[in-house]
């Protein structure tokens, strides 16, 4: 169905411009779906690529949750970090980023602070103090 144009226009490019709807079709093209598929096919269309990106999000979410967080580290080495995001981690330590991504008042950016100092911890053995800065 991809493939299938009208007007010069693949479908898909069709239902991603604003003004063009499922309705606007000429009747033939309608007639290969019902009028209940029809709306599902324009949404899969109009949202193919948000729903990409967040598919994306959700798979590298997924590798890091269970990416360990050392009990032993002090989250006050990681100077880059805000002040309120030390103290949460500190008190609330989570073993894992998953769980530190659902710690309340974490933002991503300190998600991806914590990440990128894990990972540069983990190849070099040890992290200077100047390795996470923004």
């Amino acid at each position: 169905i991809r493939k299938t144009t009208f007007e010069g226009i693949k479908l898909d490019q069709w239902f991603r411009r604003g003004e063009k709807g499922w309705q606007t079709l000429p009747s033939e093209m309608l007639r290969e779906f019902s009028a209940e598929t029809w709306p599902l096919i324009e949404t899969d269309f109009k949202y193919e690529g948000h729903l990409g990106r967040q598919q994306q999000q959700i798979d590298r979410m997924s590798r890091q949750e269970g990416k360990g967080i050392p009990e032993d580290l002090d989250f006050a080495e990681i100077h880059a970090l805000k002040k309120e995001a030390q103290v949460r981690f500190s008190e609330i330590r989570p073993r894992t980023v998953g769980q530190a991504a659902r710690i309340p008042g974490i933002t991503p950016a300190d998600l991806a602070l914590l990440v990128v100092w894990l990972e540069k911890r983990d190849r070099s053995g040890k992290v200077s103090e100047s390795a996470v800065t923004l």
